[in-house]
């Protein structure tokens, strides 16, 4: 381990280390459900300026990338969390690796019973640049949560 850093609020824990001596930075969020886009923009701002190496960053985003596809909600606006979030993808030059895999596919990691909705709002940003590792990238079963796990096997460095 290089570095760690915690966000105050525990929205998110941040490791910087080597394997293989590689450089490989880890960043889990929980981001907050009552929809704080500046959340994002902090967030964006703490990759930049943490991130080195190959960057694996996943969690409960709680809030879905596209409406079309990752969402049975028949709300179809894309909300500020959103917007601020793609914002966050487009700017740090990441990739969501499970619609990379799965472009047209549609399966879901949360299901809300108070709205009787399905949606995909836990998955893995990776730099775009970095995407020829991904082996594969899959949704698990909800089994001990509402939400389902998201597994990601990348290649072994150099």
């Amino acid at each position: 381990i290089l570095e760690e850093v915690c966000d105050k609020d525990g929205r998110y824990v941040a490791v910087k280390g080597r394997i293989n001596n590689n450089v490989v930075s880890l960043i889990n969020v929980y981001a907050p459900p009552e929809g704080n886009p500046k959340f994002y923009q902090k967030l964006s701002e703490k990759i930049i300026s943490f991130s080195e190496g190959t960057l694996i960053c996943g969690g409960d985003w709680n809030c879905v990338l596209n409406h079309t596809k990752d969402t049975t909600s028949l709300k179809r606006r894309k909300n500020n969390k959103s917007k601020a979030l793609n914002l966050l993808i487009k700017e740090v030059d990441l990739c969501d690796v499970w619609r990379e895999l799965h472009p047209l596919e549609k399966d879901y990691t949360h299901f809300s019973v108070a709205h009787k909705v399905h949606s995909r709002i836990d998955f893995f940003l990776i730099n775009r640049s970095d995407k020829h590792r991904v082996i594969e990238c899959n949704i698990g079963i909800a089994d001990l949560s509402d939400h389902s796990a998201i597994h990601l096997t990348i290649h072994k460095y150099y």
